[in-house]
């Protein structure tokens, strides 16, 4: 049997009778629900995900300011009792001017100053770790470890597609399985 092109052409009047097909078989709002559910579980991603990685990323760098600040103010601390001491001791006092200045007492030979200053090594970056998704997005990541890379929502070129997708999808619903507004029956107008 052989076929022409128009036989396997699909008609606004074919898609319309699937549609009614779904229809009186009660289908049609459980396949409206599901493209919308699909739709929207494709949106929402592309919506939060990128948001919670500029929350993990400003809580890294706040972590990371407030270490330093710590340091700093430990630091400033340290100074701080060196220059007490300095000017309270005359020990300390003397001690510095000895070794910085190169100062003697009569009839003592000054030492030579030497220049022994030791460079500090590099404070080691600690590894700050990124704070944890909220409970119920870490259920979810645990049922579909696949998720765990987010990357698809987040990076731009395939968001806008998601996106795109996804609102494709809730057009479909809307257009081939528009929900129905239950039918009033002869009595309920009649008493209304």
């Amino acid at each position: 049997m052989i076929h022409s092109a128009s036989d396997s052409l699909i008609t606004s009047d074919d898609s319309s009778a699937v549609a009614e097909d779904f229809a009186s078989d009660g289908a049609a709002p459980w396949v409206f629900w599901f493209l919308l559910g699909l739709a929207f579980a494709a949106f929402i991603p592309c919506i939060v995900l990128p948001e919670w990685r500029d929350y993990q990323a400003a809580r890294v760098a706040e972590e990371a300011v407030a270490r330093e600040n710590a340091r700093i103010r430990t630091e400033l601390s340290r100074q701080r009792q060196v220059l007490e001491a300095v000017r309270s001791d005359p020990a300390v006092m003397e001690r510095m001017a000895r070794r910085e200045l190169a100062y003697a007492k009569p009839g003592e030979v000054a030492a030579p100053r030497l220049s022994l200053e030791v460079e500090e090594p590099p404070e080691r970056a600690e590894l700050i770790e990124a704070p944890a998704p909220p409970a119920p997005i870490e259920r979810i990541l645990t049922w579909m470890p696949f998720a765990a890379d987010d990357n698809i929502f987040c990076d731009p070129s395939t968001r806008l597609l998601i996106m795109a997708l996804s609102g494709g999808l809730v057009v479909t619903a809307f257009v081939l399985f528009p929900p129905r507004r239950p039918q009033r029956t002869a009595r309920a107008c009649d008493s209304g």
